[in-house]
């Protein structure tokens, strides 16, 4: 948990909670491998000091580290910095390497190393790192037997070419195996995706299906209530209107009579109401905007208020 708040808070503003950004999982992996490797790449510094070996070459490397990080934080670009970092600590290994043995360098495991952080930090490049490795032993093998008659070299460590032969296939191994199984992961991630995709598209399907017999249950329910009712309110008022007539002038029931064929007609225009609420066009918003207008204007003229409304898109 606590590993994911510090990875979310490296995360670039228009990533964080947003999942679905097609950027959002090669930052995170980025970000996990660097957040991961930092405080490993720490750890030889801390160990080698009490021994006597240079450590600066790790601090360099950790500061960069670091820049990146903050560049993805805040720019959303890991790959400058993650570059540049790529070529110093190519510069401080072969220094390393270059004071130390040569091709019989012990130093060399760190090029191996390397490896392994390229492939898993870059998905997209860091395998490029298998020929920049094979190049670099290529170019120490050749320094390695320019010097040979001045390196005290021990027969059982074999010939220069057989070390770099070894080192080489240990880099094909390790690069080839791990850019398998990046892609591999990458090829399920993507078919993950797309299964889901299919799922989404499906659900949305029936989703607008089921709107569509919504909408045409409401439409349908609509008109029979339309139909109904006012057949019943006609029917109410012209009973009320012959009622009317047959009580002549009789000044009690008249004013029932008018009564009922008020209420009759206020009942018709709320159910007109009703029947818009079952429309469903009238989900539309400017639909909606036409209908509050109307309402408005019939209300604020019974007290002889203007009323207007401007519709802005």
């Amino acid at each position: 948990m606590r590993f994911d708040n510090l990875i979310r808070y490296f995360l670039p503003t228009m990533l964080k909670g947003n999942a679905l950004h097609p950027d959002y999982h090669e930052i995170r992996v980025v970000l996990s491998a660097i957040l991961i490797g930092l405080p490993l790449v720490l750890l030889f510094p801390a160990v080698l000091y009490f021994i006597g070996r240079p450590v600066t070459g790790f601090l360099i490397n950790a500061v960069l580290l670091v820049t990146t990080l903050f560049s993805i934080k805040n720019f959303a670009h890991y790959r400058i910095p993650l570059s540049i970092t790529a070529l110093v600590t190519y510069y401080i290994i072969y220094g390393w390497i270059k004071d130390t043995g040569l091709i019989y360098s012990s130093n060399l495991c760190m090029l191996h190393m390397y490896l392994l952080a390229a492939i898993l930090a870059d998905k997209k490049y860091g395998w490029y790192a298998v020929f920049t490795n094979i190049l670099l032993f290529i170019l120490i093998y050749y320094q390695t037997i320019a010097e040979a008659p001045h390196l005290p070299i021990d027969a059982a460590l074999g010939s220069p070419l057989y070390a770099l032969v070894m080192n080489a296939l240990i880099t094909i191994f390790f690069g080839g195996f791990l850019a398998y199984l990046q892609m591999d992961q990458e090829r399920d991630r993507r078919a993950l995706k797309a299964l889901q995709e299919q799922k989404i598209t499906i659900l949305d399907r029936a989703v607008k299906k089921r709107t569509e017999q919504l909408n045409t249950m409401r439409e349908a329910l609509a008109t029979d209530f339309h139909d109904e009712t006012g057949n019943m309110l006609s029917a109410i008022n012209r009973q009320a209107a012959v009622l009317k007539l047959r009580l002549g002038t009789n000044p009690q029931l008249q004013p029932i009579v008018e009564s009922i064929v008020h209420n009759s007609n206020a009942l018709y225009s709320a159910s007109k109401d009703f029947l818009w609420h079952l429309n469903h066009d009238s989900d539309d918003p400017t639909e909606l905007f036409h209908y509050l207008t109307a309402y408005g204007q019939y209300y604020y003229n019974q007290f002889d208020i203007a009323f207007s409304a401007l519709e802005q898109y």
